[in-house]
């Protein structure tokens, strides 16, 4: 097994979530997400976009605009169409999840540069939007929770 090194971690500043107030209201999660891309890049400038194997990205809704959120943020940074991506979906641990699916890959020697993050706004895509639950899952009421969308 190969060992697996992080080689640095970027976010964006903690803001007010407000959809009038919000710190980061007028921004799409995408452009967000872009410019943490960036980030790793400006401060890691021996590590190139194309050296990258694949970007994991795991948000709690990918619907609306977080649909293949990863992705479509790499492509609209101008980063290389040949580097493949994943949206992750496992509600909140899912950067968490992206992040231990990249180091899987490393240390199994499958890959030996990855990207992994997390991205979601739900002001702009509520939990729960675009979801359709089958019916019969709740014919089992004990065994999973469901919630139902706000309206």
């Amino acid at each position: 097994m190969e060992e697996c090194v992080f080689i640095d971690g970027v976010r964006t500043p903690n803001g007010r979530a407000h959809r009038e107030k919000g710190w980061f209201r007028n921004q799409r999660p995408d452009e967000l997400l872009t410019s943490i891309y960036k980030g790793l890049f400006d401060r890691n400038p021996n590590v190139r976009p194309e050296d990258v194997d694949a970007v994991f990205v795991g948000t709690a809704n990918p619907s609306g605009m977080q649909n293949e959120i990863g992705r479509l943020a790499w492509l609209s940074g101008g980063f290389p169409d040949n580097v493949p991506s994943n949206t992750i979906s496992n509600q909140c641990p899912s950067g968490m999840s992206a992040t231990m699916h990249a180091a899987r890959a490393i240390i199994t020697g499958e890959t030996e540069i990855m990207i992994s993050a997390g991205v979601e706004d739900m002001e702009k895509v509520p939990m729960g939007s675009n979801m359709n639950f089958p019916p019969r899952l709740l014919k089992f009421p004990e065994t999973i929770h469901v919630e139902r969308p706000r309206s």
